[in-house]
């Protein structure tokens, strides 16, 4: 299954997981594919948290809670890509493009996926899979829940590094951007199998190659 960005994505009804979505086959898939990123990317992640741990002032990495599969939250790894916040400063929770907070290599690291790699160790040790939604925020899952408590079911599989919603998509600025790549989840999951995770692997790996981070 192709999944084009125009096509009619609204799955109606309750969504069932196809046997595809929590099997051995897409573990094996994850763990094969998760090792072999780790070990090749290594050398630049090591570079990546040097430098970062420079500009970042002993800082490199962070880890954020993010809401996994059945609802059971988790402890994403990323590359620090953000200054820390000053004593009574604020901040929302979504970043968007070009955000000011960057920092010096925080702009650099997102365009090229390179703060997304610890989370490769997410993936071995199964809080993420390579493929499927990303993971929200407890408090995005909340807000957004309560409206619509379908956008729970996003949840009925483990979250992904990458998935349908962020091929064809950057990064969601709004309610109305999440919504959008919500039913991309919906359709993914609905539909998920062993060839759909290796096509979106290869668009993901194109995207990486053309620098189309943000």
């Amino acid at each position: 299954m192709v999944i084009q960005a125009n096509s009619k994505l609204r799955v109606r009804g309750v969504i069932k997981v196809q046997t595809y979505g929590n099997s051995r086959v897409k573990r094996g898939y994850d763990l094969l594919l998760g090792a072999v990123l780790l070990v090749f990317s290594a050398p630049c992640l090591l570079v990546a948290l040097m430098l970062n741990t420079v500009v970042t002032r002993g800082h490199p990495l962070f880890v954020q809670r993010r809401v996994g599969r059945n609802g059971v939250e988790f402890g994403l790894l990323k590359l620090r890509t953000m200054r820390m916040p000053k004593n009574g400063e604020v901040w929302l929770h979504r970043t968007i493009v070009d955000d000011r907070r960057l920092t010096l290599l925080g702009g650099l690291f997102r365009r090229a996926y390179v703060d997304e790699l610890p989370q490769l160790i997410n993936v071995l040790v199964g809080d993420m899979s390579m493929v499927g939604p990303r993971p929200e925020t407890p408090e995005t899952t909340s807000e957004i829940s309560v409206s619509n408590p379908r956008f729970k079911e996003r949840t009925l599989v483990k979250p992904g590094i990458s998935g349908v919603a962020q091929v064809f998509f950057r990064k969601p600025e709004s309610d109305h951007d999440l919504w959008r790549r919500y039913y991309y989840d919906r359709a993914y999951i609905a539909k998920c199998s062993l060839i759909l995770d290796l096509k979106l692997t290869a668009l993901t790996l194109i995207h990486v190659l053309r620098y189309r981070g943000t």
